[in-house]
């Protein structure tokens, strides 16, 4: 008797926690999500890449189409130094995602930041997606003013050189 209510209490346990269990994964993937990836930024916290890693793809496995946890696995592996892994993340997110413009500049920065400047280039020139083309022409800065207009002038003049950020000027050509 004893053992049939031992058996009837782990019983009713195991169908709690499997009921529990299939409604965060069918019913509430936010949770989970939400869940992983929070462990996983203590865990990138305290450089614990590999725990990090493991999490931030499981919560991937949850709800593949999130791209902010796309951009998170591919922070966490160049944090850890394995910018294969950093540029094979973001380019599987973008052939899943391929309308998220933020994917695409994350890749940018990470090809720029190794001075792959032709990888950048040519994933810039290969965008098919017509909003995500439009987006990235929108983040584009304007291209400095320079007054008066170049060309050769036989007297002193003053030149100003104004437009939004960083302006870099040199007066040797270089």
């Amino acid at each position: 008797m004893k053992i049939i209510r031992i058996l009837l209490i782990i019983l009713v346990v195991v169908l709690i926690l499997g009921a529990l269990s299939w409604y965060f994964t069918s019913q509430n993937p936010d949770a989970i999500t939400n869940t992983l990836a929070w462990w996983a930024n203590r865990a990138a916290e305290n450089e614990n890449w590999n725990q990090a890693i493991r999490l931030y793809s499981m919560a991937r496995t949850v709800t593949p189409q999130q791209p902010w946890l796309a951009l998170k696995l591919a922070g966490v592996y160049e944090s850890s130094g394995n910018y294969t892994k950093t540029e094979y993340t973001l380019t599987q997110a973008i052939a899943d995602m391929p309308d998220e413009t933020e994917l695409y500049c994350e890749l940018c920065r990470v090809y720029v930041r190794q001075d792959k400047l032709m990888d950048a280039v040519a994933l810039l020139s290969g965008i098919s997606s017509t909003t995500v083309r439009e987006r990235m022409a929108q983040l584009r800065p304007a291209p400095p003013v320079i007054t008066p207009e170049s060309g050769s002038y036989d007297t002193y003049i003053s030149v100003t050189v104004s437009g939004l950020g960083d302006v870099y000027v040199s007066t040797t050509g270089e």
